[in-house]
């Protein structure tokens, strides 16, 4: 009778997801902790009603293809991918398989979906569209900090195929406000102090991180090279601020994960991908780190710090 009752229970759904850093604490509370949250608020319990295989770049987006591979072999019932690079690596090799994007950039642009409101295809999800403007926003809120700034730096990641975009809209929004942009494009964390110093030599007041995630897996290095020399930083990416960072502000990563849960939840009851709206981020979060300003003698507006969602003292 067991062996009878355990054939009549229904196979487990797979949900397959890639990750572009490693899976460390903060990629947990960020990412697969609030997906699973609220898959069981929809009724998915794991390990009874589906199982989650995720696969990690370790920041190498040269990675992405051998990942996505591995992944579209297990035949699941839909893959969470994060950005542009990991959509395109997937959808490369499926047309069938549902994927939900998390933090997809101009997803219109880069051909990944034919519209926002009818995606078509095999791929749907969020767009942080707003993710290029926010690195505007990043400037904003250090001009705010540090008024008297004319030279900024940007560090991109030469093998992400957003950030020339990224990069050009930032040049834009400097020339209006009279400010210098110093762009420099890294492949390897062993690059990145040698870009900090390249910075100052160019006399760069203050830095931008172009969100990714290879800078994601670095963090640490990132904040302490910051503090070292003495670079205010802002970035997208919350763990850089707290390890040594002035700020950062971004769209809010735990929310975007329960929100592709929800694309999940759909799509396992059997929505078509290509027939669910691609939605925007709704919630954004600002962290100021006042401990590292006030190690760089960087006297913090109360407005700005009345305005942040969480201040590091």
């Amino acid at each position: 009778m067991a062996s009878t009752a355990r054939a009549q229970q229904p196979a487990l759904r797979r949900v397959a997801m890639l990750g572009a850093s490693r899976p460390t604490p903060e990629m947990h509370r960020m990412s697969l902790d609030p997906f699973r949250e609220e898959m069981r608020a929809r009724g998915w319990i794991e390990g009874t009603h589906y199982a989650i295989e995720s696969r990690w770049a370790e920041g190498r987006v040269e990675r992405y293809a051998q990942l996505a591979e591995e992944l579209v072999r297990l035949d699941p019932d839909a893959i969470v991918t994060a950005t542009n690079a990991q959509v395109i690596a997937v959808r490369k090799l499926t047309r069938t398989i549902p994927i939900v994007m998390v933090a997809a950039t101009d997803p219109v642009r880069f051909g990944l979906i034919s519209s926002y409101a009818r995606p078509g295809g095999n791929v749907t999800g969020l767009s942080t569209d707003a993710g290029q403007t926010i690195i505007v926003k990043q400037l904003d809120f250090l001009r705010q900090i540090l008024p008297g700034i004319t030279r900024v730096g940007a560090i991109a990641n030469a093998a992400n195929r957003t950030h020339p975009a990224v990069l050009s809209e930032l040049q834009v929004a400097a020339r209006a406000q009279k400010l210098e942009i110093l762009p420099l494009s890294v492949r390897e964390a062993a690059e990145l102090e040698p870009a900090f110093m390249r910075l100052k030599e160019q006399r760069a007041q203050a830095l931008l991180v172009v969100l990714d995630g290879l800078f994601v897996l670095e963090s640490v290095r990132i904040g302490a090279l910051s503090a070292k020399h003495r670079l205010p930083t802002a970035s997208g990416w919350p763990g850089i601020a707290q390890a040594g960072g002035l700020l950062s502000y971004a769209t809010d990563f735990a929310d975007l994960y329960r929100r592709a849960a929800g694309y999940v939840d759909r799509i396992l009851k059997g929505a078509k991908p290509g027939e669910l709206p691609v939605e925007q981020p709704t919630r954004f979060e600002l962290i100021i780190n006042r401990r590292a300003a006030q190690a760089l003698g960087i006297d913090v507006p109360q407005a700005m710090l009345v305005r942040a969602d969480r201040v590091i003292e």
